[in-house]
């Protein structure tokens, strides 16, 4: 079986745009996996429900007690807006960026928790709770951080 030229110079353009289909499909989906951006992500998940439990707390004591309330309010729904902010960085290192800022925002609420839980203005249960759902979140970050940084490292050391 003879083939034409012509023929032959399309099934190589062909496998060419589809090998690079293929290539940039892996480069895509490896790209989404290192930055989180799937549809089922632990961090992202936990980080909204614990903003929404903080919007709940926010209404209840804002009558009480209006500052410390806003620093809760701020500080407890900033952790997710940070966290969507990493999934849609544009490099590794603006991902890693915005997550600490997340994690830093999570430290600030665990300490706003705690002032209210023993101030008696959150009830002790509520806090705790609250206090351990942002305690999981932090671990999640720090090992995503800690993954990453080791990946650097080994990166640097094959190098």
């Amino acid at each position: 079986m003879t083939y034409s030229l012509k023929y032959i110079m399309i099934m190589q353009v062909a496998r060419s745009e589809w090998t690079s289909l293929f290539v940039k499909s892996l480069i895509f989906n490896f790209h989404s996996s290192i930055m989180g951006n799937m549809e089922n992500n632990p961090v992202r998940d936990k980080s909204y429900k614990f903003a929404l439990e903080i919007i709940i707390i926010y209404r209840e004591i804002k009558h009480v007690e209006f500052v410390l309330a806003k620093q809760l309010l701020r500080s407890g729904t900033s952790v997710g807006a940070n966290v969507e902010e990493a999934i849609g960085g544009q490099s590794e290192k603006d991902f890693l960026s915005k997550l600490m800022i997340a994690y830093r925002e999570c430290r600030e609420t665990v300490y706003w928790l705690s002032l209210l839980k023993d101030s008696n203005i959150v009830n002790r249960g509520k806090a705790d709770d609250m206090i351990a759902r942002a305690t999981e979140i932090l671990r999640i970050i720090g090992k995503i951080r800690s993954t990453i940084n080791s990946k650097k490292l080994t990166d640097n050391q094959n190098k």
